[in-house]
């Protein structure tokens, strides 16, 4: 009996821890629920990884490129906190802000300074980093620079990012200098470097960091600002998000976890050294052979870069020339609803008015035209913006990844924005194309009892094709290279590659260089291939 009741009574302690397990983690998936963000179970941070030592990519111990820095570290320590998968997504430092106000994101931390200007788009952390600014120029620059007056003048370019504090900064203390901005900080220090910028405002450890990998910058000047520090760009309105946050930064600077953070990202910054100008054989030069090993560890960048563009390039054709095809069947049709009112009672033909012109309406035409006219005359950036943050703002897209590093939910966008638009070009191609067949062959088809369609398909396009075939060859070339742009919007192509190296390593030309090679033989053997096509296709027109 005593066993027995021992048993029940041991029975009886386990069920209770087990409920009481189940009580904690039934709480702590409570807690992890209450925070809302963008994607469920998903922390979203936006981040410009051009920012050293905040953000920018290093080479693991695997050899492959990672995102690494201060910032980077802090957000998987907060998504850690919380109980959360981080997803991180790499942007210009304007399209950090951009994700923010879209509400695309849950954070966005990217060396963000304070700024009561940008509350209306973003909530604000504590405090996470305390950072001064400056002003920074060339070495042989510095002595002539005692004060904010002394480049404040039509004579000097002063340099500053897009979006950023610093830009703020050169509006307040050198208001009348040609100011000039930029979008990403590599940028500011090429134009410094190169000498088409005689200062420029830049975050002070930032600038310490590039001092180190150029010896001929020199920070000036401190830059007065109240607000000094850094804090993380929280959704705006998300009450619940932003006291996770702070929680979760004041556990990171209470346990010594930040101040890891600070020495392992400033040990990875310093990275490998480059001189800038490196004299060779007396000249000056941007260009050393000993820095293309240096970018070639980031293959794995540049690598998927290709993937990336590739598919972009070949999803853009197939949405451009179906789309394109329909268009220039519109534009060529002749549908008109208002048709019998071209002639009057008596059944002769107006010779003008309203009704005559109101016969002669077609809407699909008009249609067409507009949406040509439209697309040809405005930037394609522009349209991509429009599709990404406007039309998928509102439509919400499946959130998964393609090949572990092609996110859709911004890869489709970009695909339908370069679709849209190379649709306009196509379809004015591919409507010359069909206006090039002679009329005749389309009346010798009827008088042969082929239909509309019959005509169209087995006469008028099949030749219409092999005229225009040097065109439609020229576009998809001219696809490859501006599906770039989509980088823009986070997706990760070769510029997005390039960008990443150039903040990581502070090398600025030899990237460039690479991707320059990548997109020549990517467009090149194209071309060269269409041209064999087409004589091949030529070769029954030979007499």
């Amino acid at each position: 009996m005593k066993k027995i009741l021992a048993i029940i009574m041991a029975a009886a302690l386990a069920a209770g821890v087990l409920v009481g397990c189940g009580s904690s983690a039934s709480q702590d998936t409570a807690a992890a629920s209450a925070v809302k963000t963008v994607k469920p179970g998903t922390l979203t941070v936006a981040t410009s990884p051009d920012f050293s030592p905040f953000e920018f990519y290093a080479i693991d111990e695997a050899g492959t490129p990672t995102l690494a820095g201060i910032d980077i570290a802090l957000a998987r320590y907060i998504a850690d906190h919380m109980g959360l998968e981080l997803q991180i997504v790499t942007v210009d430092f304007d399209g950090v802000l951009s994700e923010l106000s879209t509400h695309s994101v849950d954070l966005g931390m990217s060396g963000l300074a304070p700024n009561p200007d940008r509350e209306s788009i973003m909530d604000f952390s504590d405090i996470y980093y305390k950072g001064e600014q400056s002003l920074v120029s060339l070495k042989d620059n510095a002595a002539s620079i005692t004060s904010f007056e002394d480049i404040n003048s039509k004579e000097f370019t002063v340099g500053a990012q897009i979006g950023s504090i610093q830009l703020d900064f050169a509006n307040e203390y050198t208001p009348d200098a040609n100011i000039v901005t930029m979008p990403k900080v590599t940028d500011i220090i090429s134009e410094l470097i190169a000498g088409k910028e005689y200062a420029a405002f830049i975050q002070k450890d930032v600038a310490q960091c590039y001092q180190k990998n150029y010896p001929e910058l020199e920070l000036v000047l401190d830059v007065p600002y109240e607000q000094n520090g850094l804090a993380i760009g929280v959704n705006k309105g998300n009450a619940e998000l932003l006291a996770a946050v702070n929680e979760a930064v004041a556990a990171a600077l209470e346990d010594g976890s930040m101040a890891q953070f600070i020495t392992d990202a400033n040990e990875l910054a310093a990275g490998e050294k480059y001189e800038g100008l490196l004299e060779e054989n007396g000249t000056d030069s941007f260009v050393k052979l000993e820095n293309f090993p240096i970018v070639f560890k980031y293959a794995e960048l540049f690598r998927n870069g290709i993937v990336v563009t590739v598919l972009l390039s070949v999803f853009t054709v197939l949405i451009g020339f179906v789309l394109a095809l329909l268009l220039a069947l519109m534009r060529l049709s002749n549908v008109c609803p208002f048709a019998f009112l071209e002639k009057d009672k008596k059944g002769y033909v107006r010779d003008g008015g309203f009704l005559y012109h109101l016969s002669r309406f077609n809407p699909l035409s008009i249609i067409a035209t507009a949406y040509v006219e439209i697309f040809r005359s405005t930037p394609v950036l522009v349209q991509v913006f429009i599709i990404y943050y406007g039309v998928f703002g509102i439509i919400k897209l499946p959130t998964f990844s393609m090949f572990g590093f092609i996110q859709f939910d911004r890869f489709f966008p970009g695909v339908v924005a370069l679709g849209l638009n190379s649709a306009a070009y196509l379809c004015e191609i591919i409507r010359s194309g069909i206006q090039s067949v002679d009329g005749g062959q389309t009346e010798a088809a009827r008088s042969l009892g082929m239909s509309q369609v019959m005509n169209l398909r087995y006469i008028i396009l099949p030749q219409a094709m092999k005229n225009i075939l040097p065109a439609i060859a020229n576009e998809f070339v001219v696809i490859i290279k501006e599906s770039s742009i989509t980088y823009t919007i986070g997706v990760q192509d070769i510029m997005s590659a390039v960008n990443a190296v150039k903040g990581a390593t502070f090398i600025i030309v030899e990237p460039l260089l690479v991707a320059t090679a990548i997109y020549f033989c990517l467009c090149f053997p194209t071309s060269k291939a269409i041209a064999y096509l087409e004589r091949r296709m030529s070769r029954g027109d030979k007499r």
